[in-house]
C-alpha cells in the first residue's frame, strides 16, 4: 500500500505530486476530484479492484452515497492513508 504524506502535500505547493500504483500507474494526487469513485480510491492505495470494494464494504474505506451509488471523500481517504484518522 501507498502511503501519501498529506502534511507534505500541502507544505510544498510548487511540486506535481503523484503516487505509483502496483500496476505502475501514475495518480496525480493534486488534481484528484472531492469525491473518488471506489475502485480509483483504492488505486491510490495501491489496492485492486476486489480489495478496494471490500475495503469499503468493511468500513476501512470511507463512503458516502449520493443517489444509488457509494463514493470516497478524497480528503478523507487521504487523510486515513497519511495515519491522521
Amino acid at each position: 500500500m501507498s502511503v501519501i504524506d498529506v502534511h507534505a502535500l500541502a507544505n510544498d505547493s510548487n511540486e506535481n505530486h503523484s503516487v505509483i500504483t502496483n500496476k505502475n500507474e501514475k495518480i496525480d494526487i493534486d488534481n484528484l476530484p472531492l469525491i473518488l469513485k471506489i475502485e480509483d480510491a483504492g488505486k491510490v492505495a495501491g489496492l485492486n479492484r476486489h480489495s478496494s470494494y471490500n475495503a469499503a464494504k468493511n468500513g476501512s474505506m470511507p463512503t458516502i452515497r449520493i443517489g444509488g451509488r457509494k463514493w470516497v471523500p478524497t480528503k478523507k481517504w487521504l487523510a486515513i492513508l497519511n495515519g491522521d484518522v
